[in-house]
């Protein structure tokens, strides 16, 4: 059982403070863009967005956002470290992705690499007609790296594009040990008198107090991600909430 202490207290009260926006937010942008349809998909009837625009990437994108705040809370609730860090990874991503394809609908210049990644993002997973052991569907995606750099050159000013790009990289490399369960990493498992592999949930140890309050960080930047939302799909009332809410928590936790 959770034994709450002044990180994970202050993690649950940001938490219970955000959630509601991001559900909020999120329910009036999937309004915002036209809805899926039926679709016949390799013989079954599926959902899809027939118009496959930036805009409905944005609504995906930011769905798996408001999902994975939820999932990382209740793994941290659970005790586990080593899992949260991966789901936060892929909140790192997936915020970067939102930022990226929100570019040349506000504030940025629309590239190439928007149509390459927009083409793989809503593509089948198996060709048509054929099972997945036959199919030979390949993904040309865009790299990550392709992706920070745009991002450092649109949201940041021009002598600071170098080093928002180098924090962006670290932070995609440190959360990616996580992903692939690198040896590092998972020795931060191991340790107590006498020293073993923690494998049941941590609960009462400083690494779960620090996964507490790094969590906050991605609280902080869900609703960010939501802000650049709303105002990439013109729904000015959604992003100036969320910048209100991102602006007065902002104040109030200084360690973002």
């Amino acid at each position: 059982m959770l034994h709450q202490t002044k990180e994970s207290l202050l993690s649950s009260l940001l938490y219970r403070r955000i959630l509601p926006e991001l559900i909020g937010g999120f329910n009036s942008l999937q309004n915002a863009v036209p809805r899926p349809i039926l679709m016949r998909v390799n013989g079954e009837d599926r959902y899809r967005y027939a118009e496959k625009t930036p805009q409905q990437a944005i609504v995906l994108k930011l769905a798996r956002v408001t999902t994975g705040i939820q999932a990382t809370w209740a793994v941290l609730c659970a005790g586990f470290t080593q899992e949260a860090a991966a789901l936060q990874r892929i909140l790192d991503e997936t915020g970067s992705d939102i930022s990226f394809l929100a570019g040349p609908l506000t504030i940025g210049q629309h590239e190439s690499a928007h149509d390459k990644f927009l083409l793989e993002f809503f593509q089948e997973e198996f060709d048509e007609g054929k099972t997945p052991i036959q199919s030979t569907q390949k993904r040309d995606r865009v790299p990550r790296k392709k992706i920070r750099a745009y991002n450092a050159r649109t949201y940041t000013a021009p002598d600071q594009v170098d080093e928002a790009s180098a924090v962006l990289s670290t932070i995609d490399s440190v959360y990616s040990g996580y992903i692939h369960s690198a040896g590092i990493h998972t020795m931060d498992t191991y340790g107590g008198a006498p020293p073993r592999f923690h494998v049941q949930p941590q609960f009462g140890t400083d690494l779960l107090d620090a996964a507490f309050a790094d969590f906050r960080n991605h609280l902080f930047r869900a609703i960010t991600h939501l802000a650049i939302a709303g105002f990439a799909l013109q729904q000015y009332d959604v992003s100036d909430r969320a910048k209100s809410v991102s602006d007065a928590i902002g104040k109030e936790f200084n360690t973002f």
